[in-house]
Formats: structure tokens, C-alpha cells, sequence
């Protein structure tokens, strides 16, 4: 990730999750213009500084702690491969106002938040479980063409994600695939 992508994250409010995840969407898609990749690809588990999730990237992922405004911090890891995908995870806290939500609710919005930001179109979604807590997998087409898989599960006063983006020419489900499913959220 380049130093104005870094710059962009701090900048990030809390006040809304709305906008926090766009964010991260728009973050991920600069990746794919301006992130050297990485030359080998082997699989290395992942997890977060605070021990709240673990994932598997396909190589070395650099991480970021990101304060936001409410005291919270806003975690990212992210890995380039040397095909031009761009995988990511997160972890983002609940505010206790969007906590009074019905969950589908707040998954509604992360969703329909990170379609606009990507100025996408929602293809495909899909509703899930990770370890009993809620879930959905969004495919997402975007102009370059560019596809974003999206896996978002909510745990107590957390959001996790994991993403993916690649351009549609490149797109893999099957890395995509074993991507999300090695994600376990480890804080609960």
C-alpha cells in the first residue's frame, strides 16, 4: 500500500461504519494499481495483532493499526500476489448505536456502502454462518472490470472482513474460496 493510501485510512471517522468500509474497499481497489506484487506465493497464516481473527494469506501480509476518532482502532492487513489479486482483512468495532441494529440491517448497509463505493453492481449475495455467527458473501463487478468478493461476519461488537479484488480477466473462486474459508474469528 502507498504512503497517500496510509494517509487516507488515518483519516477515516468513526462515527460511521458506513463510511469506514467504503474506505476499505476503495483502498483495496488502489491496490491493484499500486502495489508492487509479490513474487512467490505460499500460503501463511495471519493474525491479528490483538488476536481477534486469523486468516490464511497466499504470502506475507503487512499489516496496519489504524486509530479512528471514537478510540477504536481500525485493523488491515493486506497481501499483493504476483497475479495482480488483491486480498485483504479487517476488523472494524461497532458503534453501540449501530450495535441496536438487527443484524441483517447492518450487514444491508456495509453492503449497499461498499456496491456505492465501488461503483459496482451487486452480483451475487449470499447468506452465511462462521462459527454460529452471521454472515454474507457479496460478489461485487466493478468498472475496469474489476471483481471484489466480499466475506462480512458480526460478532458481539465487531465487524470482520475479508476481501478480495482482482480484474475479471484474473478472477480465481477457488483461491477466493480457500481464502474465506480460512478465516475464524478468534474473539468473541
Amino acid at each position: 500500500m502507498n504512503r497517500n493510501n496510509v494517509g487516507l485510512l488515518r483519516s477515516i471517522s468513526a462515527a460511521s461504519l458506513r463510511a469506514a468500509i467504503p474506505l476499505c474497499v476503495l483502498v483495496a481497489l488502489a491496490g491493484l494499481v499500486g502495489s508492487t506484487p509479490a513474487i512467490a506465493q505460499q500460503r501463511v497464516d495471519y493474525r491479528s495483532p490483538g488476536n481477534e481473527f486469523r486468516i490464511e494469506f497466499p504470502g506475507k501480509a503487512t499489516e496496519r493499526s489504524v486509530p479512528l476518532s471514537n478510540g477504536g482502532t481500525y485493523l488491515l492487513a493486506e497481501f499483493g500476489s504476483a497475479d495482480g489479486t488483491y486480498y485483504f482483512a479487517t476488523t472494524v468495532p461497532i458503534s453501540p448505536r449501530q450495535r441496536e441494529l438487527p443484524v441483517a440491517e447492518l450487514l444491508d448497509a456495509v453492503r449497499d456502502a461498499q456496491v456505492k463505493a465501488t461503483r459496482g453492481k451487486l452480483r451475487d449475495e449470499e447468506p452465511a454462518t462462521i462459527a454460529g455467527a452471521p454472515a454474507r458473501r457479496l460478489i461485487i463487478d466493478a468498472p475496469g472490470p474489476i471483481v471484489t468478493h466480499v466475506l462480512l461476519v458480526v460478532t458481539g461488537d465487531r465487524l470482520y472482513q475479508a476481501l478480495c479484488t482482482a480484474y475479471a480477466r484474473g478472477d480465481d473462486p477457488a483461491k477466493v474460496r480457500h481464502f474465506f474459508d480460512s478465516l475464524a474469528v478468534l474473539a468473541q
